[in-house]
């Protein structure tokens, strides 16, 4: 009889995760989420009689000896979502195995993809003057009388009490080991500057195509390499956050290809330095490279709304991978004259530091002064991630001694006209001494404007403003 191969893959996780406004309830739905695909859908396709190639980052990927029990586990892992999150849902499909697994695996990507597409999802129309709403969430109607915060009754749905419920029993966390912050504002408090922290969303680069790529028609070398990047991701991630410190920080989710962070502001550097540094070392398989990745970061007041830490955060991350797939797509044509580069030198960020209560999009928003100012772009983002860690550092050694007023004055410059900058840079360089104008000029340049790209074809930008904007932010 031939074997079949099947998925579950959850629906809009991050919607999930990130519908409460409290980080208390975000932490118990992410950790809720993680414990539901790592244990209860693994003991799911063994009850199913099946065979788990990959169980992280909301997917299940199992094999089954016949259509039948393909079929079970599908219907069981749909239950199961609604059963253990309420809230949240997942999407399933099954291919007959042909023998060749990248096929089949294509075959399945395709069957799930069409599955997702015809999905309706569920909604709720609160309408109703007799309707109550989570005060929670805002999503679902309430059903229940939940009694935290601070012993405060209100009114909250079904997914809010159990992502609560499973936060105060504390048995499945994502930061068990560390002593993460309580909220936003209590980590604001402890930061530098005052009242500023980050959230970081990173995720790693075509892990399709990697996987594909280096487990080749092998299920068992594919299960492998993906629970090694699983493990890899979560580690890094935890490293990375309890170097910081106690309550420095909280993971939000971590596992299969991506991780997301909350921290300190004065925390956003080391956290990415320490990640890349551990997952550099990362064995996957042996005589295989480690896969690449990006990431998003949005630095903003403790009382920014999530979710727009969320979506700006996702804005930020497509940009940082666009940067990347044009440096690969740059190695391909110069890899008979130029070495390749390093893993490590694909990696990259885009960021923001905003302090407008509001923002609308930040990329089409630097598209839109580059247009106006005659295609000058006003900031060096987004950055191969090791270009960005050296830029902090040299920042981090000019603030020792440079003055602060000075240095920050480059902003300002950074958005004049080219001639007038030009001359404002060069009044700037003249009024520092030596040894400081000589740091100001290994990070700005001799001239406020330098091409960027190969042979300039991405234009003409300046570090100046990423360099003042930097400076409260690096220690």
């Amino acid at each position: 009889m031939a074997k079949y191969l099947a998925i579950a893959d959850a629906d809009r996780i991050h919607d999930y995760v990130f519908s409460p406004h409290e980080l208390r309830l975000i932490d118990g739905g992410s950790s809720l989420q993680d414990k539901v695909n790592r244990t209860d859908m693994r003991e799911l396709v063994t009850q199913s009689g099946g065979r788990v190639i990959r169980a992280s980052g909301g997917t299940t990927l199992a094999e089954f000896e016949n259509d039948h029990t393909a079929t079970a586990f599908c219907q069981g892992a749909e239950s199961l979502y609604r059963e253990r999150l309420f809230s949240a849902s997942a999407t399933t499909a099954m291919v007959r195995d042909n023998g060749r697994f990248a096929d089949v695996m294509e075959a399945l990507a395709d069957a799930l993809e069409r599955n997702k597409r015809a999905k309706r999802g569920a909604g709720f129309r609160g309408g109703n003057a007799f309707d109550q709403i989570c005060q929670a969430c805002g999503l679902f109607p309430a059903s229940h009388i939940g009694t935290e915060p601070e012993q405060t009754e209100r009114q909250i749905c079904h997914a809010c009490l159990l992502r609560g419920r499973h936060r105060s029993q504390g048995k499945w966390r994502l930061n068990r080991g560390l002593v993460p912050a309580d909220d936003f504002e209590a980590m604001g408090r402890d930061s530098r500057p005052e009242n500023y922290i980050v959230v970081v969303y990173l995720d790693l680069d075509r892990l399709g195509r990697y996987l594909n790529r280096h487990a080749g028609n092998d299920s068992r070398r594919y299960a492998k390499l993906s629970k090694n990047i699983d493990h890899a991701v979560r580690d890094c991630t935890y490293r990375a956050v309890k170097s910081l410190g106690d309550r420095s920080g909280i993971i939000i989710l971590s596992g299969g290809d991506d991780a997301i962070v909350a921290l300190r502001a004065n925390g956003f550097v080391p956290f990415l330095r320490t990640f890349q540094e551990a997952f550099n070392v990362r064995t996957f398989l042996p005589g295989i490279p480690r896969p690449t990745f990006s990431a998003g970061a949005v630095i903003a007041h403790s009382h920014y709304p999530i979710f727009e830490f969320r979506r700006i955060s996702e804005d930020l991350l497509r940009s940082a991978k666009r940067l990347q797939r044009k440096r690969l797509a740059r190695q391909r044509e110069d890899s008979e004259e130029k070495p390749q580069l390093r893993q490590e030198e694909l990696d990259s960020i885009d960021y923001e530091i905003l302090t407008a209560s509001m923002t609308g999009d930040v990329i089409e928003q630097r598209e839109t002064i580059r247009r106006r100012s005659g295609e000058l772009r006003r900031t060096a983002k987004p950055y191969a991630l090791t270009e960005f860690l050296d830029v902090a550092k040299n920042v981090a050694a000019l603030k020792k001694e440079a003055p602060a007023s000075k240095i920050k004055g480059l902003y300002q410059i950074a958005y004049e006209g080219r001639y007038q900058g030009e001359l404002d840079y060069l009044y700037l360089l003249s009024r520092l001494n030596k040894a400081d104008a000589d740091n100001v000029r290994c990070l700005v340049g001799g001239s406020l404007w330098r091409p960027r790209g190969t042979n300039g074809d991405e234009g003409e930008v300046t570090f100046a403003a990423d360099v003042a904007e930097l400076w409260e932010f690096v220690e």
